[in-house]
Parts: structure tokens; sequence; C-alpha cells
């Protein structure tokens, strides 16, 4: 049916009720028709838009409003004009029962769709680069089984797409190897980039300088975090341990990493206990601490990160150290997926920290 405009009753209805003064002054498209299809009121705004067309065909057919007259309800559509993408609302008017007219409010989401739309694309660029950026981080994660005498196990779940956790085993010759477990603040993109500049920070100083003293490590790792000056919310814990398999020695230091490694032989537990100032890019010039250890037969190390120690239970309880401590007394060979499995079933909803773990055993058995 086509519309057809009458100044019938427009102005009795402008002059009864002053909500029509509102109407008409709505930036939206707005008119009230009735269900012969006369239109009996347009605000200023629609009659500048229909005021566009080329032709006599009526811009908004009478069918974008045929549910409310059937249904005598609120209907929403939608409507392509001249270019233009107008999300429509329908809303009688009843007299007795009946349907008389339909107010229709055009709202022009031309700009908001496209913006959606480079929203949408943007999104989508920059999941596609966070793919890519696991990826990445994933792949610069260790693949090493073993080394000489020592064995390796890793456990690595990220809560987000992107950790702020990290670990890597650097063999360095000589029987010896350097370890380190990080944990940057925070997750996602700004932490991944930090966790990339931590494992090449670190290959630099041990491969390419061949520096071995754990302090002298950890001073040289700050000095050159300070150097890119990133902003003051930004820093991470670093502990360093360099295995020395023909000495039989472990040396190590610690930048402000809570979750000291756990030491297991024979049932009974040690940690590697050294303390320091976490890695940050102020302060005054720091000396690290190291301290060294025989590396005994049969000794089991486990390296974490604090994701897996405070995940919560539904009662708010941590699962703590202890637990830990448990499975590498009670576990012969590599506990973790005993421990994942543990930790897992322990917490609550969804994860809210990254989890790192790193095994190691020292096979060599002592007679």
């Amino acid at each position: 049916m086509d519309i057809e405009k009458t100044t019938t009753g427009v102005e009795a209805l402008t002059a009864q009720d002053s909500d029509f003064r509102y109407l008409e002054a709505m930036d939206d498209l707005v008119r009230i028709v009735d269900a012969k299809g006369h239109v009996l009121f347009e605000n200023e705004t629609m009659r500048r838009f229909t005021e566009m067309a080329d032709d006599d065909a009526p811009f908004f057919p009478l069918s974008t409003a045929t549910g409310s007259f059937t249904e005598q309800a609120v209907t929403m559509t939608e409507l392509c004009v001249a270019g233009h993408v107008f999300a429509i609302k329908n809303s009688p008017l009843i007299e007795a029962g009946k349907v008389t007219a339909v107010i229709q409010v055009f709202r022009d989401t031309t700009i908001q769709n496209s913006m959606t739309m480079r929203l949408v694309e943007t999104n989508r660029k920059l999941k596609n680069e966070i793919v890519l950026a696991r990826s990445i981080q994933e792949k610069m994660l260790p693949r090493l089984t073993g080394y000489g005498r020592l064995a390796f196990d890793f456990y690595y779940r990220p809560t987000e797409e992107l950790s702020g956790d990290f670990f890597d085993v650097v063999p360095l010759g000589q029987g010896r190897l350097g370890l380190y477990i990080s944990d940057v603040v925070g997750h996602g993109v700004s932490a991944s980039i930090l966790t990339m500049f931590v494992r090449q920070t670190m290959r630099s100083i041990l491969q390419e300088e061949r520096i071995r003293e754990p302090a002298t490590v950890l001073h040289l790792m700050r000095e050159r975090f300070r150097a890119i000056r990133m902003g003051e919310g930004q820093y991470f814990s670093l502990f360093f341990a360099l295995f020395d398999t023909m000495e039989d020695t472990v040396t190590y230091a610690n930048a402000g990493h809570a979750c000291l490694p756990i030491v297991e032989r024979n049932g009974q537990i040690d940690r590697l206990d050294v303390t320091g100032r976490l890695i940050t890019w102020e302060g005054d010039r720091y000396v690290y601490k190291q301290k060294i250890r025989t590396l005994e037969g049969g000794e089991r190390f486990l390296f974490y990160t604090d994701g897996a120690s405070e995940t919560r239970s539904a009662a708010g309880t941590e699962y703590g150290e202890k637990n830990l401590q448990h499975f590498m007394k009670q576990t012969t060979g590599s506990p973790l997926s005993r421990i994942v499995t543990d930790v897992e079933q322990f917490g609550v909803g969804e994860p809210k920290d990254d989890i790192a773990l790193v095994y190691v055993e020292n096979q060599r058995r002592d007679a």
C-alpha cells in the first residue's frame, strides 16, 4: 500500500498534545501513520530527509509499520534508504482495543554500523596478531628434555592468550646449564612483549657475553631493563640457577621471585633460599647475592610461579606451597601432571593467574 500524505489532523494533534512538539524537535526521523496509509504527522527531520528524493516514490513504505498494526506491540526493524541504514521502532497507538496509528522513529545508524564494521575488522586483525604472538611465545619455550644427567619437564598455562610467566633453560657447555623462571606483572600484550625482552636479554648475557655468575647476570638484567626506560608500572621477578654437572653444584640468585624453588631428596624438603629486589626501572645500584650448594645425586627441583600456589578454593583458601611439596615427596619422577590436575580440581571458576612449572631431576645416583 502506498502512503498518502495528508495534513488532516496534524494541526489538531500538535495543538491537542504537547508531546508532538517533542517529536518535532527530535533529531531522529519521526512520523505517525494510520492503517490506511495516511501520514498523520512528520517531524522536521523527516521532512528534510524526504525532500532529498529524486522521484515520487515514498522513501518509507507502510510495510515497515505493519507488524505493530497486526500484533498491537512495539516492533523493531531495519531499512536501507538512499544509502542510509535506519533502525526503526514502531509504537502502536491503541484506542478501544484497536490500533489507530503507529508512531515510527527512524534512527540513522549508518555511521554507527560503519564504525561497528571497522571495529569488528580491527578486532579481527588484533586477534590474529595476538594468536601469532602467542604462537611465537610458545615456540620460545624450551624443548630440551635432558642435559647430561639432568632431566626436565615443563608446564605452561596462560590465563589469557598471552602470558606474563616465562622460563628457559640455556645450555652453556662444559656441563653447565642456566635455568631461570620469570613472572612479569600483568597479562596480555604488554606482559608478553616484556617476556620476550627477558628471554633475548638473558640469552645475550649468557651466550654472547658468556657471563656465568648468577648475581652478575641479575645485575646486568636490571641495568638493561633500566636502560629501556619502561613505565614505572612495569617490573618482573626472576630466579636464576646455574647447574654445573661437572662440579656437582648449583649456584643461584633471586630478583624478587617470591616462589622459592623446592628441592626434594629422599623425602626431605629444602628450598633454594635467597632473596633480592624485583627488577624495575627505578632505584639505585643494587648488589644481588648468590648462594651455592652441592648438587646431590637424586635431587629433584621444582621451579614455579605464584599462579599455582595462589590458586584459591571456593572457600577462599590458597593452594599453597605445602601441596606442591607433598607431590614432590609422594611422586616418583616428574610430579607436574599430578600437580596440574590437583590445582585444577582445587580452584574454582576461570584461572586468575598464569601458571608455569619447571621440574629438574639430577638422575645421577650416589653410591
